[in-house]
């Protein structure tokens, strides 16, 4: 079977480690298919040695900033373009939008949030721009969802939320989680002391893990840490991931901390390099995620994993993956996510601890598992298509 595997939109964050890590599965295991890999310039994939493995052929998608007309037009010609000369058997949409119609299966991955809710809150922190662009993009997503055989998210909570807002029968959405990616969370022996200067005072050091995005909420922290400062409470200290980089409005983070006078109560670690993430965790007390919007939230299972307490949001997204391993507060009132510190720092957390251990072992797969799962549901929509046509 001919795979077009279109990823052209994963650029950062979750969607290109997923992404990378599934062509880092078919790189060792075809299971049995030819893949055509729309992938865009210089953001890390060129790291898999493509001409090692002839049945992955990667067409790099030379990245812009497009708007949405531009990726219309990019993904309605030059795309179909490109997938109907290589006689392409089905096309994988791994990133939200695609083609809207195409004349061979056409399987459709949902990661963005935005397009499972319609409360106002999920647009705060967007500028005008922004919140325009995030519709046009979700109504895009749901025009083309409705001619697509087959959409994946990664929770039952999108599973429920995408059937509610695009008005699409569950039936037609398959759950596929993440994968917990072991060996980012094993650090040598040697190198693992390299966040111990975090533990050189005595502070509770309070992690919110995370790349820059709007729905993080991470302008809460700064929130939280001015009314610390001013109720004169130095027991906690924040720990942010951020880079000017990744948003406009990192800059206005790292500037009211600056002007706020909030250096004690809140530090920058910059980004955090994969192999470093156990590090980090052996050397923080608590992952606190302020996010008001998730899909499924790494974060929260590398936490589970390495047996550091979870501060969440109280949402059906995180309440879906952490279930009792958390303690949950509401993200829009600063005195409590105080009041919740406070529970965390003078109650035993074990239990939360020992559940977290058991979500892990027992609910979440490797990426060996989840690649075969992307593949088998490929192969069962190429079937049921292939079978309506005989019918015909």
């Amino acid at each position: 079977m001919k795979i077009v595997l279109n990823c052209s939109s994963l650029i950062s964050s979750g969607g290109f480690v997923s992404t990378f890590n599934l062509l880092k599965q078919l790189a060792e295991n075809s299971r049995g298919h030819e893949y055509l890999v729309i992938i865009p310039e210089n953001v890390g994939y060129e790291k898999i040695d493509f001409n090692s493995y002839p049945h992955l052929t990667p067409i790099y998608y030379r990245r812009s900033n497009l708007n949405n007309v531009k990726r219309l037009i990019y993904d309605n010609f030059l795309l179909k373009k490109i997938i109907y000369s290589w006689n392409a058997d089905i096309v994988f949409s791994m990133g939200n939008i695609g083609p809207l119609k195409l004349k061979i299966p056409h399987v459709l991955m949902i990661r963005k949030p935005y397009f499972a809710y319609k409360d106002k809150y999920i647009y705060r922190n967007w500028s005008l721009l922004g919140k325009a662009n995030l519709r046009i993009q979700n109504q895009l997503s749901k025009m083309i969802s409705k001619n697509c055989d087959l959409l994946t998210v990664q929770t039952p909570v999108m599973k429920k939320r995408i059937s509610e807002n695009f008005g699409i029968s569950t039936e037609k959405i398959k759950v596929i989680p993440n994968a917990l990616i072991k060996e980012n969370l094993t650090t040598d022996e040697n190198i693992s002391g390299l966040y111990n200067y975090l533990r050189k005072e005595s502070v509770v050091n309070i992690l919110a893990l995370a790349q820059y995005y709007p729905h993080k909420n991470l302008e809460k922290i700064i929130e939280v840490a001015e009314e610390l400062k001013s109720r004169n409470i130095k027991d906690f200290r924040f720990l942010l991931t951020i880079d000017e980089k990744q948003h406009p409005n990192v800059s206005k983070i790292l500037k009211a901390i600056k002007e706020k006078k909030l250096e004690s109560f809140v530090w920058n670690l910059g980004i955090v390099n994969k192999n470093d993430l156990s590090s980090l965790y052996k050397n923080v007390d608590y992952l606190i995620m302020p996010t008001f919007l998730e899909t499924f939230g790494n974060p929260y299972i590398e936490a589970m994993y390495n047996k550091v307490p979870i501060l969440a949001s109280d949402f059906d997204f995180s309440r879906s993956v952490c279930k009792e391993a958390a303690v949950y507060f509401n993200t829009f009132d600063t005195d409590d996510i105080i009041n919740k510190l406070y529970y965390a720092k003078t109650n035993d957390l074990s239990t939360n601890i020992v559940t977290g251990q058991s979500i892990v072992e027992e609910s979440f797969s490797s990426w060996i598992e989840i690649t075969d799962s992307y593949i088998n549901e490929l192969e069962t929509v190429v079937k049921t298509r292939r079978k309506k046509n005989d019918i015909k």
